[in-house]
């Protein structure tokens, strides 16, 4: 069995011995012997959705099956949709106000442990109030079906810049990212760890600054040290192309693993690409 040359671990053998690994799966970096696309304009970088791989790696029932109303709140248009569940544009049936819902998959409704995991993000996520976080401004049950409440964010993100025009000036970017930085920062003090930062859940504001979205995965580690089984060993949350390593792994993740998210997101503006 390979290893690596640079962190030395050993390396499973490739289901194809004619198309080897480019890049160790521990710590990332190119293997002796592989080489770059043979044109690089051609190695595009796909916005892999948020990965949820417990208990089965089943496509989330999307845009079917919603109910028209949830939580006072009329859904009006389905926005996306991960691994945990379906965001949709929705009012407030008394307010007009317009906000983001998200809505627990139903293949997942009926797990309880998901359903929990889920209450608990939102709750966690909703103790974070910055200018550089999307807020997030309830999280309940309607009907059984867990849903988040959060500000709805029109404008684009920082991949629909980069994909409309192209990597951005070192200046712009290091702005932007600063202002990522800066909410996390924030997340980080209240003990809460993103856990899926990635180029299209930074959204630019109509003011042009940069506000840190979708904490529909985090975590708060105070909460997972007094209930530890409510985040499953060995299960990978997540989007593959800005997750760390550990992460990616299942392992315990901590701060630092945000810290990997922001810097692989600053390569994908300085570059164009994961």
């Amino acid at each position: 069995m390979p290893s690596c040359p640079r962190c030395d671990r050993p390396l499973p053998a490739p289901a194809d011995p004619a198309d080897p690994p480019r890049f160790c799966m521990y710590c990332g970096d190119r293997l002796p012997g592989s080489t770059p696309p043979a044109d690089p304009q051609k190695d595009e970088t796909v916005d892999v959705p948020t990965q949820s791989l417990a208990p089965a790696a089943v496509p989330p029932d999307f845009a079917d099956q919603h109910p028209e109303t949830v939580g006072g709140y009329a859904l009006k248009r389905f926005l996306g949709a991960g691994g945990m569940g379906a965001v949709y544009e929705a009012e407030h049936e008394d307010s007009g106000q317009r906000v983001a819902v998200k809505l627990l998959s139903g293949r997942l409704a009926a797990d309880p442990s998901a359903v929990e995991r889920f209450r608990q993000e939102g709750r966690v996520a909703s103790q974070i109030s910055h200018p550089h976080c999307v807020f997030v401004l309830r999280a309940d049950a309607d009907a059984g079906r867990p849903y988040i409440v959060m500000e709805l964010m029109p404008g684009s993100t920082l991949k629909d810049l980069v994909d409309r025009g192209g990597p951005l000036p070192v200046a712009e970017a290091i702005a932007r990212i600063l202002d990522v930085i800066d909410g996390l920062t924030e997340a980080h003090r209240l003990g809460v760890i993103h856990r899926d930062v990635k180029p299209s859940n930074c959204f630019v504001t109509a003011d042009d600054r940069v506000k840190v979205g979708d904490f529909g995965l985090s975590k708060s580690l105070a909460a997972d040290r007094d209930d530890p089984g409510i985040t499953r060993s060995g299960t990978f949350l997540g989007t593959v192309l800005f997750a760390s390593p550990e992460q990616i792994r299942g392992e315990p993740v901590g701060y630092d693993s945000d810290v990997y998210a922001v810097c692989a997101t600053l390569y994908f503006l300085l570059t164009g690409r994961a």
